[in-house]
């Protein structure tokens, strides 16, 4: 997946939405804080979003609560790329929200 996104490790580790340099611009880094913040208050959010560094692929991410010791909260992300070229005709995502809360 990294590799889908033209990213090493290091990029990630020890980076925070405002400190990884990958991610885009701006309004992408709020709205990543705005779902993270979802997931954190026990919503599943699912979303995607185009790489920067890879304008051939999109990620559909999807961010979950998972109750640790009860009290604290850790997200488990999952992620798949769809390759732009394998959709049939126009990209459908134009037509469409660019996340659902639930």
């Amino acid at each position: 997946m990294l590799a889908l996104i033209c990213q090493n490790r290091e990029d990630l580790i020890g980076k925070t939405v405002d400190t990884a340099k990958y991610i885009g611009d701006q309004d992408l880094r709020n709205k990543l804080k705005e779902f993270y913040a979802l997931a954190l208050n026990q919503k599943r959010v699912l979303f995607y979003y185009f790489p920067i560094k890879n304008p051939e692929v999109f990620i559909i991410t999807y961010l979950e609560p998972k109750p640790v010791y009860k009290k604290d909260i850790e997200i488990k992300g999952r992620c798949m790329p769809i390759f732009i070229k394998e959709l049939e005709g126009n990209s459908p995502l134009h037509h469409v929200n660019q996340f659902l809360v639930f």
